[in-house]
């Protein structure tokens, strides 16, 4: 049985400026580390492990920083030389925490990870409206056959 891989995209809403601004910095964090992981040429998950175990960055991210940074660097994979000028957040699939309120204008938020006890926060989706049935499906307690594999949060005009 083969599994089919589909990219379920959705928008932030517009979030407050104090949310801009934790967004904003987490960015700016897992980019320096991701940076620093491919400067130093981390090519194991030990070796980037060593860079971010003891960085303010949420663990989702430095999760996804060990299995990304090696296989950037890996001859088979992706061979890379140099890193481009901006990259998304990785979060490992644990970081897949919706909340679906058929009651809401944005019936589907997703929980931002931040690093620290009690500082996450909430925050709405604006689905894409052809992938809709599919963002139900993922959040379908009943249907096992629908995961996230991983989440990528990245700014606007950017890929």
């Amino acid at each position: 049985m083969s599994e089919e891989c589909k990219t379920l995209e959705a928008y932030l809403a517009p979030p407050t400026q104090h949310k801009q601004r934790k967004l904003h910095s987490e960015h700016e964090r897992y980019e320096s580390l991701l940076h620093e992981s491919f400067e130093t040429q981390c090519n194991t998950m030990s070796a980037v492990n060593e860079v971010v175990s003891d960085e303010d960055l949420n663990w989702h991210s430095k999760n996804a920083l060990k299995k990304y940074v090696p296989n950037l660097l890996d001859e088979d994979t992706y061979n890379a030389k140099q890193l481009a000028d901006t990259h998304p957040i990785r979060y490992a699939n644990t970081a897949a925490v919706f909340d679906l309120n058929e009651d809401r204008h944005h019936q589907i938020c997703w929980e931002v990870p931040l690093p620290g006890r009690g500082t996450n926060f909430w925050i709405p989706l604006q689905l894409n409206p052809e992938q809709e049935d599919w963002w139900h499906a993922l959040l379908d307690d009943e249907d096992d056959s629908v995961w996230a594999g991983q989440l990528r949060l990245q700014r606007e005009g950017s890929r």
